[in-house]
């Protein structure tokens, strides 16, 4: 992730990544400070405000990852990240049935997110369904 890092700082996969594996080995404040290093340099842009709500989801901070991912998403209405992160935030606030729309706009975009397009089929499973609009 680093070498990926240093070819293209701004890449939010890499990002991500390289947060996640800071945190799952412990490494929870490295994580930290490489989320908020990265935050105050590309300001508000919506990848950084992402990576800010995911770190404030692993905290159980859901309403601060809430608006955060609302904030980016008013920047940049079709960000993938956005949307799955916000899909798993519903999921994690008993809101499987939003999830479940924005799993699917998602694959609308890139149907490849085998993550995504399994969260998808998990969910149908259960009986999960998108909820319907009044016409």
């Amino acid at each position: 992730y680093l070498d990926a890092l240093k070819q293209k700082p701004n890449l939010a996969d890499a990002r991500q990544a390289y947060a996640n594996l800071l945190t799952r080995t412990n490494r929870s404040e490295n994580a930290a400070r490489l989320i908020d290093q990265w935050s105050r340099e590309e300001g508000n842009q919506s990848d950084a405000l992402v990576l800010q709500a995911w770190k404030l989801r692993q905290e159980n901070r859901l309403p601060e990852a809430y608006d955060k991912l609302q904030a980016a998403l008013a920047q940049d209405p079709h960000n993938p990240r956005a949307l799955v992160e916000l899909g798993i935030l519903y999921e994690k606030m008993n809101f499987p049935d939003r999830s479940l729309v924005l799993y699917e706009r998602v694959l609308i975009q890139n149907p490849n997110l085998f993550e995504v397009r399994e969260r998808v089929k998990a969910l149908k499973a259960e009986g999960k369904k998108p909820p319907l609009l009044d016409q």
